[in-house]
């Protein structure tokens, strides 16, 4: 059987990588680095967890476990892109049909909790970007601790648009918006080469 990767688990490690020991000193910087990798990677799973389903009614762990590996992180950053163009007051006329899927024809547009969960995931995606690939990177404490703070912030995002509040109609359409962006995270972002 499956063993779920818990979001939560993931952010409490990277809240014990980012604090240290609790020893003199700063944490070890690779502990730092890992902090941030680590705080992406919770909101990531969370998010393909989701998806996952959205897609596979009344899915098993496994299921869960097979269907959100077909979630890329390019797709997410997409998807998180295509939500922040629809918030936008004049989307790029290439993201026309992807906006138009997110916002599903509501005059109100894009649910701010989801454009803020949007925008923390780019935000941490590009964090771990740096934290995992640039050897110059020297990680800092309270920055470290504000990459986990934005994570648990996402989390709590995620959490409330996908358990919406069956007596407010602007949460259950909140809710509907993010399982678009779910299915949205499934494709792979827009071919941008001229044909």
């Amino acid at each position: 059987m499956a063993s779920p990767i818990d979001a939560g688990h993931m952010l409490a490690t990277a809240e014990r990588l980012a604090v240290g020991s609790g020893g003199r000193g700063r944490p070890a910087l690779c502990d730092l680095r890992r902090a941030t990798s680590t705080a992406y990677y919770a909101v990531f799973h969370q998010i393909a967890r989701h998806a996952a389903l959205t897609v596979v009614s009344g899915a098993t762990e496994q299921d869960i476990a097979r269907t959100s590996r077909w979630i890329t992180h390019s797709n997410v950053k997409a998807a998180c892109r295509t939500v922040v163009q629809a918030g936008s007051v004049q989307p790029q006329r290439d993201e026309l049909a992807r906006v138009g899927l997110i916002t599903g024809g509501l005059q109100e547009g894009v649910h701010p909790e989801l454009a803020a969960l949007a925008s923390r995931v780019i935000d941490l995606q590009a964090a771990r970007h740096i934290a995992d690939y640039d050897n110059a990177y020297d990680p800092y404490r309270p920055v470290t601790v504000g990459h986990v703070a934005t994570a648990r912030a996402a989390l709590k995002s995620a959490g409330h648009l996908w358990l919406p509040d069956a007596q407010q109609q602007a949460r259950i359409n909140a809710h509907e918006q993010y399982q678009r962006f779910l299915l949205l995270a499934y494709l792979p972002p827009r071919d941008t080469k001229p044909r």
